[in-house]
Parts: C-alpha cells; structure tokens; sequence
C-alpha cells in the first residue's frame, strides 16, 4: 500500500516597494511606472531613470522643464524615505492621442555631468633649475619641432 505524504506549498510573498519621486520640490507618487537603473562597475557608466505618468486633459503638459532635479526615494515603509538616485531630466516624451495622453521623463544621475566634461591636456615636464634642484612644472609648447623625450602627458 503506498504512502500518501501531506502536500506543502510554500509561498513567496515579495516585499511591497513604495516609491515617491521629486521633481522641482513637488512630490509625485501617482505615476503609471519608475524605472532606475544603477550603473556600478569598471567602465563607470551613469545611473539613469525612466519616468512614466498619466498627462490626462494636460495637467502636466508645463510642469516639467529640461534640467529639472528628480529625486527617487523607494523603502519597504510608505511613505518612502530611502533616496535611491538623484539627477536631471534630460528627456521629455508624450505619447498617445489628446486629453489621454502619457508623459515619460528621463535622464541621467549628476555622475553624467562629470563624464562629459573634456578636459585639455596639459604637458608637464620635469625640470631642473640652476641650482640643481629638479621639479615638474607646466609648459606649454610653442614648437611642434620641440623634443618630448621627458615630457608627460596629463589627462
């Protein structure tokens, strides 16, 4: 006669996430979705997010600018109050037809403003003066003819 053992089931039940968002000092929480992805790693890419909300009858169609400040704030408590990403809008889309239409922001953390920054090089070479002490100090080339056998490049 065969065995008959009790079924188990287990359930997984995953932890509710609140999420607010501040733009421009107004808090946000009605929001269709929040996507943040965080960048981490060796190639120092920038964290960005993807914000989608329902832009019915307009009543957001002027409230956001270009370069706004968007703070996601997201915990397992409501209201939320872990900030999970600070940066600037970069992008504003609106899709769908008049009066029910969708508005999806979007843009970078502050790390973005630091990559695309160019920098000039600058030639340092290493010098030694009259009275025998050595230092290195800023040049600036005025001959492409000049050698750079101690020259170093800093970027």
């Amino acid at each position: 006669m065969p065995k008959f053992y009790p079924r188990f089931e287990a359930k997984v039940v995953e932890p509710i996430i609140y999420t607010n968002v501040t733009i421009g000092g107004v808090v946000y929480n009605n929001f269709i979705n929040c996507r943040v992805q965080k960048q981490t790693g060796e190639f120092n890419g920038a964290s960005n997010f993807t914000l989608r909300l329902h832009n019915w009858n307009g009543q957001y169609s002027d409230a956001f600018n270009l370069n706004d400040e968007v703070i996601v704030y997201a915990s397992t408590t409501s209201p939320a109050t872990a900030k999970i990403f600070t940066g600037l809008i970069e992008n504003i889309e609106f899709s769908g037809v008049p009066n029910k239409e969708d508005i999806t922001l979007s843009g970078r953390d502050y790390s973005a403003y630091l990559m695309d920054v160019t920098v000039q090089p600058r030639i340092w070479r290493f010098c030694q003066d009259s009275l025998g002490g050595s230092s290195w100090k800023g040049c600036r080339r005025h001959s492409t003819t000049e050698p750079l056998a101690d020259a170093h490049v800093l970027c």
